[in-house]
């Protein structure tokens, strides 16, 4: 299955989202903040529009990290920014700017790593990177980062707004062309793509749990959404990090500390002597 879409940001004026949803397009991703890290002009405009006509979301920022402190900064914006709501789309990480790339891989890798640490840490969101073929080749260390997945940026030197040149390696979301038109946006050029993953499958089963491939389990309570914190799901009571995995065995919050069953299930009064010999007990029923 293949999905249209497109990203834009301010630069391509006031959409209308009827007519963008008229013309067939499933998804758009958005520009969130800029590089003073002011959130974008028509980032609202953007996210509530698209979302309103039924059309799925995703949003990016352009990095100017030139450190790992840097990273953090943007990351925390965009957590700030996007609130918790609802994303059907991964929070995009766009890596192209020459300033970064005089850094060299390892320093680049390290930048990459932090933001999607610190995104991961602050919420549920899924985490991408975009960039193109030769930064995707030459100047990110993939082995070095956690899975995520690759939007890549590939397009023919007679980009004509229709005609794909395909990435060499595993993608996700391809921005095929920089010259295309969509009815319902007035600017004349706009960065079509294509997306080849169903990032929205689970939406329609509502609240489930989700089991990962390390051995993980995950509650999703809305797309793009994962539970966090004390959460009690059919009568049990559970405890998810900040990443929104579900915790087992002895985990702490703040300056207390828990136990939860094999099952994640957290019942009973539970007592437990501290590291300077306090006695410490929670009632969890």
């Amino acid at each position: 299955m293949e999905y249209r879409g497109f990203d834009i940001c301010e630069y391509q004026g006031t959409v209308d989202w009827p007519k963008v949803k008229a013309a067939g397009y499933d998804f758009g991703i958005f520009r969130i903040c800029k590089r003073n890290k002011t959130t974008d002009p028509q980032f609202e405009n953007n996210y509530n529009g698209a979302r309103s006509v039924g059309m799925k979301v995703g949003v990016y920022i352009y990095s100017y990290a030139l450190s790992e402190n840097d990273a953090i900064e943007e990351a925390n914006r965009v957590c700030d920014i996007m609130a918790g709501r609802p994303l059907d789309m991964p929070i995009w990480l766009d890596l192209e700017w020459e300033n970064q790339a005089a850094l060299g891989a390892d320093k680049i890798t390290a930048i990459a790593n932090k933001f999607i640490e610190t995104i991961r840490f602050r919420s549920a969101y899924n985490v991408g990177i975009y960039t193109n073929q030769h930064w995707h080749d030459n100047l990110i260390k993939w082995n070095k980062l956690p899975a995520v997945d690759w939007w890549a940026a590939r397009v023919p030197k007679n980009d004509n707004g229709t005609t794909r040149l395909s990435p060499k390696g595993s993608y996700t979301v391809h921005q095929y062309s920089w010259k295309g038109v969509v009815p319902g946006i007035p600017a004349k050029e706009i960065d079509m793509d294509v997306c080849v993953k169903d990032y929205w499958k689970d939406e329609e089963k509502g609240p489930h749990w989700i089991h990962t491939e390390d051995g993980s389990w995950y509650y999703r309570i809305a797309p793009g959404v994962n539970a966090h914190g004390f959460m009690t799901i059919n009568h049990h009571r559970y405890y998810f990090d900040k990443t929104g995995k579900l915790q087992t065995g002895w985990f702490q919050v703040d300056n207390a500390w828990y136990y939860a069953q094999p099952s994640g299930g957290l019942e009973g009064a539970i007592y437990r002597t501290d590291e300077i010999g306090r006695q410490a007990i929670w009632y969890l029923n």
